[in-house]
């Protein structure tokens, strides 16, 4: 998901650009709603479905709209069907709150709310929907070829070796070490989003009044389904690439923005940094690298045997 938030950015500059081309086109995309144009496995892809991704590439890609277009919204199509089968076949689903999550992220990017961002896409006659739809199977996806690979997929010492050795550049590299402090503020599943903004406020409240690690517990006192516990000491090359980021701007005893997590709302605290220059750090950067690849090349194999074994009919 490294290219959402480009793909944000493209996507709300380029709104109004392209809204007066499609705007012409509404009353046939409406007509063209309940035709089937693909059926994969005998689940139907519409032209309508085509359509929608087809304006998705050209805003996200600033392409000419052409037959090309066209066919290759249908194939993203017919792959997605077939990772969002794989996946109801190991009983893979993506919890709703990972899927928002995503979509807040792209917004956030854009300086928008989810309902702005959405508003925006609308402008240029795409449906929200349409994006979710990428989210959830890229995200279902990973799951189908981590669970079915991961035993599989391994990187050797000489790998990694080798690797370092035709890179000199990365013999040494740069981590910075942090002690962190997780402050939770609790969302049962399934809440509602007056809920999720309620957490936000009274979370952002706690941030603006931290100072240190050692003030959090007396902030969150009278607040309710509060948990705060310490993380312990992460290096930047084990934290998801945003919270890395956001813990870079951030001085001791500060806190990351509230950011929402499967289980609520979370705040993370920095209770000390340290910056280590020591070749661990590029010898992670370089396994996680050729990890990556190698579940690059297991999914385009997967996918591609999926292909070959389905029944694809195009009308």
């Amino acid at each position: 998901m490294k290219q959402i938030p480009k793909l944000a950015r493209i996507l709300v500059a380029s709104a109004f650009l392209f809204a007066a081309q499609w705007a012409a086109l509404n009353n046939a995309h409406a007509q063209a709603v309940q035709q089937v144009a693909v059926l994969v496995n005998d689940e139907p892809i519409s032209t309508f479905d085509i359509q929608q991704r087809t304006k998705l590439i050209q805003v996200s890609t600033r392409r000419s709209l052409n037959d090309a277009l066209r066919e290759e919204a249908a194939d993203q199509l017919i792959d997605e069907m077939l990772k969002m089968q794989a996946s109801r076949a190991m009983n893979i689903s993506i919890p709703e709150d990972q899927i928002v999550n995503a979509l807040s992220q792209m917004a956030s990017n854009s300086n928008m709310s989810v309902e702005q961002f959405s508003r925006a896409l609308g402008q240029i006659g795409i449906s929200v929907r349409t994006l979710r739809s990428r989210i959830e199977s890229e995200m279902a996806w990973r799951e189908v070829v981590t669970r079915r690979f991961r035993g599989t997929v391994r990187v050797s010492e000489q790998q990694v070796e080798s690797a370092i050795s035709n890179a000199p550049t990365l013999e040494t590299a740069t981590r910075t070490e942090y002690e962190l402090k997780q402050v939770l503020f609790l969302v049962r599943p399934g809440a509602n989003d007056a809920t999720v903004r309620a957490r936000i406020n009274e979370a952002t409240i706690v941030r603006n009044s931290i100072s240190s690690c050692g003030s959090a517990r007396s902030l969150i006192a009278g607040i309710r389904d509060v948990v705060i516990q310490d993380v312990g000491k992460r290096n930047s090359t084990q934290l998801p690439a945003d919270i890395n980021t956001a813990l870079s701007t951030l001085q001791i005893g500060q806190a990351t923005e509230p950011h929402r997590t499967d289980r609520g709302v979370e705040l993370l605290i920095v209770c000390a940094r340290e910056d280590v220059t020591d070749t661990e750090a590029a010898r992670l950067e370089v396994q996680n690298q050729l990890v990556n690849e190698e579940f690059s090349v297991v999914a385009r194999r997967h996918l591609r045997d999926l292909r070959q074994d389905a029944v694809i009919e195009r009308r």
